[in-house]
């Protein structure tokens, strides 16, 4: 997603509606009606996203399971399915328990707690389960972690609770979009990755006036004394947007790297150009390239379909000492195949690659054929930092950029929310600027960005001889 920090809304006359159905109560919430049967019957105040949604299959607020699946967890969302909050609070507190490193059972337990207490402040989460997995599951720790801490102490009394959606490929945005804008209970979104389907998304956030924090509408401010302040902008909007800053940062950070180690570097330059995100990532290294003493002697486009040791043989003859690997996530084992072509030649090129290739199954794949693979991060784990500490308490182990920047934007996004928790409110706050304190990330970032290196350790995931290191 780049740096991730990080919906079409309610017709008027339709929120006039809701208006009017929850007038009873001065805070937005209804009368519960007994049954017959004297069990609670839903309320409009309870009403789950899903109810309304034509892709309910997707989103859930703790009714359903999108992720991994215990006992103890479907014990939970069938509890919380029916609306019984106070036993979905004991079965989701038992999942937790069960596996600390869960950020769905953390997520739903959450939720539960917020509506057994009643008038949650609800946002949208966004992410890849369907396309990455495992990223979805490092941005969800981020939301988590910031959640949890947000309900240990809510500012105005109102716990936050988190619709998780699962952004399923190509042409899922619009459908999502529409989805959460006709549920009035969500006040914001978070994600959605950096493609075109997003841009088409954004257009229908923009229109209805719906606050999204994403890579694509994302500015960062950094103030002359070291704070940041967050804002979104529209998508006709003048100027570069977070990613594209953060692109052409992260390609200027590999390229001074590849310049220590070889003095006037010689690149081959793997891409996708089937794919927005690698199509993004080339356009921002022909705009590094050019400010440097770097040269390029071969573009590969995998898409093509060419061999990649024969191209990589090639470069190497051609005077390559650099491979820059910019693939988008879902391109990670292709880049664990140029790790190993690139390992097989008898002089082995030095490898610096783009953030999508942080992942688990690069150190387990990639085995010794990433020694030495360097690459650009908005964030790297420092044990000593108290984000870093807070987090390897949660989750029982190192957490990654993903993590961290997801943290940041929920920062932003819940802050404004929490203010005025109406949307035209929120949105205003965001295209504004909400200044961010304590951020795990540096935003000086999109001038340099950090870098970290696969070398011998045991830190890494099971199966894996490597670890990231800072470097």
């Amino acid at each position: 997603m780049g740096v991730v920090v990080l919906l079409a809304g309610l017709a008027v006359g339709g929120y006039k509606v809701y208006e009017q159905m929850t007038a009873g109560d001065e805070n937005g919430e209804t009368e519960v009606v007994e049954s017959t049967s004297g069990q609670p019957q839903a309320t409009v105040s309870d009403q789950l996203v899903a109810e309304t949604a034509s892709n309910p299959d997707i989103l859930s607020q703790g009714e359903k399971l999108l992720l991994d699946t215990t006992p103890q967890k479907e014990a939970g969302m069938n509890a919380f399915a029916v609306k019984d909050w106070d036993t979905a609070v004991t079965e989701y507190e038992e999942a937790v328990a069960t596996d600390r490193n869960d950020p769905e059972a953390r997520v739903y337990y959450n939720n539960s707690k917020a509506r057994q207490a009643g008038n949650p402040l609800t946002i949208a989460l966004v992410l890849p389960i369907t396309a990455d997995v495992n990223a979805a599951k490092e941005m969800l720790r981020g939301a988590a972690l910031y959640q949890d801490r947000f309900n240990q102490s809510p500012p105005k009394g109102r716990l936050l609770e988190m619709v998780i959606v699962d952004d399923y490929g190509t042409g899922s945005n619009g459908e999502i979009a529409n989805d959460l804008a006709n549920a009035p209970s969500v006040l914001g979104v978070l994600g959605h990755g950096a493609t075109q389907d997003t841009q088409k998304a954004l257009a229908i956030y923009d229109a209805e006036q719906v606050a999204v924090v994403s890579p694509l509408n994302t500015e960062i401010v950094v103030g002359t004394g070291g704070g940041s302040m967050l804002k979104t902008v529209s998508t006709d909007a003048k100027g570069r947007a977070l990613f594209e800053e953060y692109l052409l940062g992260m390609n200027n950070t590999l390229l001074k790297y590849a310049q220590t180690q070889h003095g006037n570097p010689a690149v081959v330059f793997f891409y996708d150009g089937s794919k927005g995100y690698s199509a993004n990532q080339k356009a921002a290294f022909e705009s590094a390239i050019a400010s440097s003493n770097a040269k390029v002697i071969q573009n590969v486009d995998i898409a093509s379909g060419v061999d990649v040791k024969t191209a990589l043989t090639e470069a190497s003859q051609g005077g390559a000492n650099t491979i820059f690997i910019a693939l988008p996530p879902e391109g990670v084992e292709s880049a664990i195949a140029i790790a190993k072509a690139n390992a097989s030649l008898p002089s082995p090129l030095t490898i610096v690659a783009s953030d999508a290739l942080y992942s688990p199954t690069v150190l387990v794949s990639g085995q010794d054929a990433i020694n030495g693979l360097v690459i650009a991060v908005p964030w790297r784990h420092d044990p000593s930092q108290a984000f870093a500490q807070e987090a390897a308490q949660m989750w029982q182990g190192r957490v990654n950029w993903r993590t961290a920047a997801v943290s940041d934007a929920m920062q932003a996004l819940v802050t404004a929310v929490s203010d005025n928790p109406q949307r035209s409110e929120v949105l205003q706050s965001l295209n504004q600027g909400v200044p961010l304190a304590n951020t795990n990330t540096n935003f000086n970032i999109l001038l340099e960005v950090p870098l970290v290196k696969a070398v011998p350790g045991t830190a890494g995931p099971a199966g894996a001889k490597h670890q990231f290191d800072p470097i």
